[in-house]
């Protein structure tokens, strides 16, 4: 728990001075009005723990007031909305059992903590990162080369419920399998060219592959980063991988069946369109990187350990070498299971090690100037 003064306050509506001060050369004496006028234009937060950009972006219904922040004191923080990415009201109410509205008085005064969902500074978050990464191991089970290597491998992250097992099939598939267990209780003897066991996340999994057993994944043309959650076919990685070959394709993904779970629009199948249809970015549930656009992107395995954030920077870092990214509308795939970010199984799992997803993605598109959306290439 961090104990410190409360920062100094306007009449109506908290406000730290000094911080202010430290992000903009105040015209007026006034921090509120000064705030208020020039806030969001300018992308000033009036507390460490308010973030006006992205609160405006997560809320666009702030507009209902005169500014994000009163949005924000009035209704959003009574409604449990989380005031900054680094700030989870979520696990706060969870850990102490509070309402909403009472909260972000609380974590100003000093009652704040990781525990509590709240980092006082990024610094905060690579300290719960690198413990995270610390505690998890690895274990190669099998990593014999097959015979005849393919030019084509998917790394499948597998537990017990892992939706592979109903649709994988031996004959006729044009790639390699490389399967990691972050639960061991999915194993299957014999299923996977390489077997690998790490209990952490797909990402701290893709993290360790790069930093310990670079060599495997080094050969491949291509490689598919898929979740066991991602119903498809083998014939369709099949033909997903021919059309990364053909088109030149650096970044690419299967496009989404109408009834997928998913957060971005432009990831559905568009029926009629010729060939891939490009994008800015893919999702983080199913990239296929080419060998150059993985090398590229592989210094950011090791800044989330959700995925949130990585699939707009993979987006910038090989749209700005001028690779090409795509997704296929002929190649369609299905993404069985729902995302709930408050009570999931997943996101209950991160808050547990004090990893807030939010902190990880707003942390990443600041570092690398990314878009807020996936658009048209």
């Amino acid at each position: 728990m961090t104990a410190e003064r409360a920062p100094s306050t306007s009449d109506s509506i908290p406000i730290d001075r000094d911080y202010l001060a430290t992000q903009s050369q105040m015209s007026s004496k006034d921090p509120q009005t000064y705030y208020l006028t020039h806030g969001l234009a300018d992308k000033l937060n009036p507390t460490r723990f308010f973030t006006t950009d992205w609160y405006a972006w997560q809320n666009p219904d702030w507009v209902s007031h005169p500014a994000p922040y009163l949005h924000y004191l009035e209704i959003g923080r009574h409604e449990g909305r989380d005031p900054s990415p680094f700030v989870d009201i979520h696990r706060y109410r969870e850990a102490t059992r509070l309402s909403g509205g009472v909260i972000y008085d609380l974590i100003l005064s000093g009652h704040r903590s990781v525990a509590l969902g709240v980092y006082d500074s990024q610094l905060d978050l690579r300290q719960c990162q690198q413990s995270f990464m610390n505690s998890i191991t690895c274990l190669a089970h099998r990593i014999r080369r097959p015979a005849v290597q393919r030019n084509a491998l998917v790394v499948l992250q597998c537990g017990r419920g892992s939706l592979a097992h109903s649709w994988f099939d031996d004959d006729g598939r044009e790639w390699d399998l490389l399967v990691n267990y972050y639960d061991a209780e999915g194993f299957r003897p014999g299923f996977g060219d390489y077997v690998f066991f790490q209990k952490g996340t797909k990402f701290t999994a893709l993290h360790q592959f790069w930093t310990r057993y670079r060599d495997i994944l080094e050969p491949y043309d291509h490689v598919l980063f898929l979740d066991d959650d991602i119903s498809t076919c083998c014939d369709a990685l099949n033909r997903l991988f021919r059309a990364c070959r053909s088109h030149d394709l650096d970044l690419a993904q299967m496009s989404l069946s109408e009834d997928s779970s998913c957060n971005w629009p432009a990831l559905y199948s568009q029926s009629g369109q010729p060939g891939p249809r490009p994008l800015s970015a893919v999702e983080i549930m199913m990239p296929v990187f080419s060998r150059q656009a993985l090398r590229r992107c592989a210094v950011t395995l090791g800044l989330s350990v959700s995925g949130f954030g990585l699939d707009l920077a993979w987006g910038k870092i090989v749209g700005d070498a001028g690779g090409r990214i795509a997704i296929l509308d002929d190649v369609v795939a299905t993404h069985a299971r729902p995302v709930d970010q408050s009570g999931g199984a997943y996101y209950s799992y991160l808050r547990r090690h004090g990893i807030n997803a939010k902190a990880e993605l707003w942390a990443l598109m600041q570092a690398y100037g990314t878009d807020r959306d996936m658009t048209a290439g």
